[in-house]
């Protein structure tokens, strides 16, 4: 809406439908014109009817449902095509990699995702200096939501009576959990809640530019 785009192409990397199919699905449910082009990451090759499509029709937005990788590649190809509408991604390609490989291709590039570049809270500085010193570099995105992952299910795991799996879920869901990334909560499907940040890559790093969790 911001970018008063009301259509985008998505590239969709079908190794992970789950994830892939569910964004997709929501944004067709928005009104938002989407042209699907499918890749996989297990055996990927640049769609080449993708760079014929951009280049006969005008379309402001490509959107990565892809990882790290697939998404440097794309963005360097689409932009050594002469392509100059916005690059968008999500937390799947959410790494130092993205920068660090991706150069001048990403720069400017959104990404939607629950994970900050960084946290300032006493926790995550504790967990950061651990794995700086175990790993020799910061926590990243994924690392980030691995410890919240350990730390959540250590919670239930701990207030549950057996370790039998329904036991577990019973104290998992319709609760809150502070956590090395804030505040949480799970609900009864399951599912969590909490922000959502749109993250933009300015002068070769992570940058939030707003929290959009609230946003209709």
């Amino acid at each position: 809406r911001k970018r008063k785009a009301n259509n985008l192409a998505a590239v969709m990397d079908v190794s992970n439908p789950e994830f892939v199919f569910d964004i997709y699905e929501a944004l067709k449910k928005r009104g938002i014109e989407l042209y699907p082009f499918k890749v996989s990451s297990k055996y990927f090759k640049i769609p080449m009817e993708l760079l014929e499509f951009l280049k006969n029709r005008e379309v402001p937005v490509v959107l990565f449902l892809t990882k790290t990788r697939e998404t440097v590649l794309l963005a360097q190809k689409l932009r050594d095509e002469g392509y100059k509408g916005s690059f968008v991604t999500t937390v799947w390609a959410q790494t130092p990699e993205l920068i660090k490989w991706g150069g001048d291709a990403v720069e400017g590039l959104t990404i939607i995702s629950f994970v900050k570049p960084r946290y300032t809270n006493p926790t995550y500085k504790l967990y950061d200096n651990f794995f700086f010193k175990l790993s020799g570099y910061h926590l990243n995105s994924r690392a980030v939501r691995t410890v919240e992952v350990v730390q959540v299910l250590c919670k239930a795991l701990r207030e549950a009576k057996s370790k039998d799996p329904q036991e577990v879920l019973v104290h998992l869901v319709g609760k809150h959990y502070n956590t090395i990334m804030g505040r949480l909560f799970i609900n009864e499907y399951g599912d969590a809640e909490r922000p959502f940040y749109e993250i933009r890559i300015k002068n070769g790093e992570f940058q939030v530019v707003k929290e959009i969790s609230n946003e209709p």
